[in-house]
């Protein structure tokens, strides 16, 4: 059986491929933190950072 060089990729093509996101300005964490505490107090959900992202790009795609 033939042996396959496998070629090991870079940070930056793993990172070309994944869906992931990390924020981490401080300035941005404090704004989607009080967002997160704006709906809260609207709805009474507690909601996590990530679902605060995800509703902000639902809006924004919904006003599109």
């Amino acid at each position: 059986m033939a042996k396959t060089k496998t070629v090991k990729e870079t940070y930056n093509q793993r990172q070309a491929k994944s869906t992931f996101v990390m924020i981490s300005q401080t300035d941005t964490i404090k704004d989607l933190k009080s967002i997160q505490d704006i709906l809260f107090s609207q709805t009474g959900v507690s909601i996590s950072l990530q679902q605060v992202v995800n509703h902000l790009i639902h809006e924004y795609l919904k006003e599109r």
